[in-house]
């Protein structure tokens, strides 16, 4: 365990970390994956992201938001992502 430690230590500034999870309700899940976010932050993952901090289009009609959401999801765990946290509900 301390060797791979020491490897995480080594490069979580350079790593990028993707954080998924559900949004809703937002003043439970939402709020609870800024917190993982934050703190991750604070421990040296700064290149650590939510789904929802990079740019995304304009008037997404609610019936394709689903949808949209998800595709954007998996284009960001294919391009960006290094480490990913998933939590639930």
């Amino acid at each position: 365990m301390g060797q791979f430690r020491n490897v995480i230590e080594s490069k979580k500034d350079k790593v990028n970390m993707l954080i998924l999870g559900d949004y809703v309700p937002e003043e439970l899940c939402l709020s609870k994956l800024v917190e993982v976010k934050e703190h991750l932050i604070n421990e040296g993952f700064v290149n650590t992201a939510l789904v929802r901090d990079f740019i995304d289009e304009e008037d997404i009609p609610e019936e394709v938001k689903n949808i949209h959401f998800l595709r954007k999801s998996y284009h960001y765990i294919k391009n960006w992502g290094g480490i990913f946290y998933y939590s639930c509900s």
